[in-house]
């Protein structure tokens, strides 16, 4: 699994400026400029819901736009594009105050860099009742969720490198676990006895890594394969793919600012 040690060889500085820029394994470079901190549960929750709404706008106009080509009569046509009309101008809207609110646009790539996340459970009444028994319980880290349902706020992610850390090692053990699954479903396809010995083998070494990374990830973050999580994003940085010209403008505007 990713170590504390590791991680200042995830990202290149991300999150702790105005702009950044990032080289992949092959050497191809992309480049990244600061357009909103999100401080706040709330502000980032508000946020991805307003990404969804335009997103979706997006997508009904696309889908309109289509119907359009493919409908028969001309009364058909009207219809949709009367349609097309009010969710174009709701799009135009809400798309001019995301820009406004956000510095986003649907025309740009973007990359939220997390500062900062909450790490909470869902707990049925029985699980509640018990920690509240507890002698540790604390009623600060229950938390109101969807539909009147409850988690409990089992860690908080701080660190950019931490967030990418906790983030790359979930990918890990769900990847574990799904590879198990396969060659569980290969071990019941398999005829040959040589074959299903080895599958058994890879099997066996598989799973005991998979155990030995879910009991880390339980010590070090309460995180484990047998529960649903939800990460709350409570900081965070929005930043915005720019190309290599917009970016060498952005340095040169920044190094003037300081003078």
């Amino acid at each position: 699994m990713t170590k504390e040690k590791d991680k200042d060889a995830i990202l290149s500085n991300p999150g702790e400026g105005d702009f950044f820029e990032q080289t992949d394994a092959q050497g191809n470079k992309a480049h990244f400029v600061l357009v909103c901190a999100l401080n706040d549960v709330e502000a980032n929750r508000n946020f991805q819901n307003n990404v969804r709404i335009v997103q979706a706008q997006r997508d009904e106009c696309r889908k309109l736009n289509e119907r359009i080509q493919s409908a028969f009569t001309a009364s058909e046509k009207e219809a949709l594009a009367k349609a097309l009309g009010t969710v174009e101008t709701k799009l135009k809207e809400n798309h001019e105050l995301m820009n406004k609110t956000y510095g986003f646009s649907l025309m740009r790539n973007y990359q939220m860099v997390i500062e900062q996340a909450r790490l909470l459970t869902q707990i049925s009444d029985e699980e509640l009742t018990k920690a509240k028994a507890s002698a540790d319980f604390k009623a600060e880290n229950l938390v109101d969720i969807a539909d009147g349902k409850k988690a409990m706020h089992i860690a908080t992610i701080k660190g950019v490198a931490e967030n990418q850390i906790f983030q790359q090692n979930v990918n890990l053990v769900r990847y574990q676990r799904e590879r198990l699954r396969q060659l569980n479903t290969a071990l019941g396809q398999t005829q040959e006895e040589a074959e299903k010995a080895k599958i058994q083998e890879e099997m066996k070494k598989s799973e005991e890594t998979l155990i030995k990374n879910n009991d880390e990830m339980v010590k070090r973050y309460g995180y484990s394969l047998m529960r649903d999580y939800i990460l709350e994003i409570e900081k965070a940085k929005l930043y915005a793919a720019i190309t290599a010209e917009e970016f060498e403008k952005v340095k040169e505007e920044k190094a003037k600012a300081k003078k």
